[in-house]
């Protein structure tokens, strides 16, 4: 979903605006990944079980944020964004 959601992005010439876009606390994709990926299992567990219900939208597996956190990363220099 991530990288479809990337590739989007890219298509419209909003990548840079994407990855600088800022959640309701104030975190960018990049940074929300890298909060997720140093988790604890008993947080990482609770994260899991409150997004669960899209699940099923994203495929039937749970959220890799590591992937994601690639994926994100990856996209960074292509958007020219540091």
């Amino acid at each position: 979903a991530v990288q479809l959601l990337l590739n989007s992005l890219r298509e419209r010439e909003l990548l840079r605006d994407g990855l600088l876009a800022r959640d309701a606390v104030g975190l960018t994709p990049l940074e929300l990944a890298k909060q997720f990926t140093s988790l604890d299992e008993v947080e990482l567990e609770q994260e899991r079980c409150s997004v669960r219900r899209w699940d099923v939208v994203a495929g039937g597996s749970s959220a890799d944020w590591d992937t994601c956190q690639r994926l994100l990363e990856g996209c960074m220099s292509d958007a020219n964004v540091s």
